[in-house]
């Protein structure tokens, strides 16, 4: 789908943006492009768009080479690219709806066919009801939401995202934003990371020292690490249940149990394997009941996501689902029915952590499997002028 073949770029104040970069995406893929400050992302993401052109080397997008395309095959080209930019780039006086419409209307659409796609597109980001708002009147999160509803309400094959980065992980948490997953999981993992750290200085402390007068924070860190346990586990369910991938986003309401079922079977199947048998009564308690979990949130999940379920079920995460379900249930059974027989429960607990695994794995290849479903590229014609007016007013002109 993309080929970079020793490609530089240098602008014209002599910056030197890129060079000599080589490499391939093939279609269905989901790339992260990282690196600090001024390596160049921007400028890879802008070639791509055919925003910018190569100095030297060729960029082949879609079997194009864009540095022998023509200006009137610019505008062709980029339909068939969804770009959520960093800076958002809205139109300040037109309101959410037209924004997002500007692609369907740039390619002629039917205007039913606008209302239908602009309103599905901004219920998948969360703005559903703010239609008629101005973008000045959102915060800035709303406003890369609805950069990203306009990038992909037209469903094109090819989507990329410019997010920026910021330049120290502080940055991340100089606001705590509820509605936020990134920051959220941001506060989660400082203060597990910092609750472990303590946990375990706690413990070096308590064999230097036995009884001595901060024992009693090691306790407390202890109990901190355990109560942010929870959502640090849920945390990757609800990052990728808040995108537009269909088969994570609709089943956004069970995929943070599937992900803590997950966990605690885990740990309670690690714990089980590790105790003395005399001892491991509540770890094997957490384990059945963690894979109990895992496997009644991946039904109703299924049943929730209808059509979208088949995901599960074909393709390439079909084979770690069925393992996913066959290694926990049969691991669970053996945990309850060994008891404390040692060779039994270290069985069933390499069972369950290897079902947790494969129902990871079934997750991870299921979404890009459902993101290329999703995919279209039909456009047909519209009459311009009337975007974002309701669809009665605009039948009934």
């Amino acid at each position: 789908m993309i080929t970079f073949d020793r490609v530089s770029k240098r602008y014209p104040n002599g910056r030197e943006a890129l060079s000599n970069v080589t490499f391939n995406i093939h279609n269905g893929e989901m790339v992260f492009l990282t690196g600090r400050s001024g390596a160049g992302k921007s400028t890879v993401l802008k070639l791509i768009a055919l925003l910018e052109r190569p100095t030297r080397g060729n960029v082949v997008v879609h079997g194009r080479n864009t540095h022998t395309l023509k200006g009137r095959h610019i505008a062709a080209f980029r339909r068939r690219i969804g770009v959520v930019f960093q800076d958002h780039r809205l139109l300040a006086d037109r309101p959410v709806f037209d924004n997002v419409a500007l692609p369907l209307a740039v390619a002629a659409t039917p205007l039913k066919e606008i209302d239908k796609r602009v309103r599905a597109a901004l219920d998948q980001v969360g703005l559903l009801g703010k239609e008629r708002v101005l973008p000045l009147e959102l915060s800035v999160g709303e406003q890369q939401r609805v950069g990203i509803a306009r990038a992909v309400v037209s469903k094109p094959p090819l989507l990329i995202a410019d997010l920026g980065r910021p330049e120290r992980f502080y940055n991340m948490l100089r606001v705590l934003k509820p509605t936020s997953p990134m920051s959220v999981g941001s506060w989660v993992l400082t203060g597990f990371g910092g609750a472990l750290g303590g946990a375990v200085l706690g413990e070096v402390l308590e064999l230097l020292r036995p009884r001595g007068v901060l024992r009693p924070l090691g306790f407390l860190a202890h109990g901190v690490a355990a109560l942010l346990g929870l959502p640090l586990a849920t945390y990757t369910a609800v990052l990728v249940s808040d995108t537009s991938v269909p088969v994570w986003h609709e089943a956004r309401h069970q995929l943070p149990f599937v992900f803590a079922g997950s966990a605690a079977a885990s740990a309670g199947a690690a714990a089980s394997a590790l105790v003395p048998a005399e001892d491991s009564a509540p770890a094997r308690f957490l384990a059945v009941f963690g894979s109990l979990l895992e496997l009644a949130s991946v039904t109703l999940m299924e049943r929730s996501l209808g059509s979208e379920a088949r995901h599960y079920h074909e393709g390439s995460a079909a084979l770690p689902a069925q393992a996913a379900r066959l290694l926990t249930g049969t691991g669970a059974l053996l945990m309850v029915a060994g008891g404390r027989r040692r060779p039994i429960a270290v069985a069933a607990s390499a069972m369950i952590l290897a079902g947790s695994l494969a129902e990871r794995f079934a997750v991870l290849r299921a979404g890009p499997a459902s993101a290329r479903g999703a995919i279209g590229q039909d456009t047909v014609k519209a009459r311009p002028g009337e975007l974002g007016r309701p669809a009665r007013a605009r039948e009934t002109r």
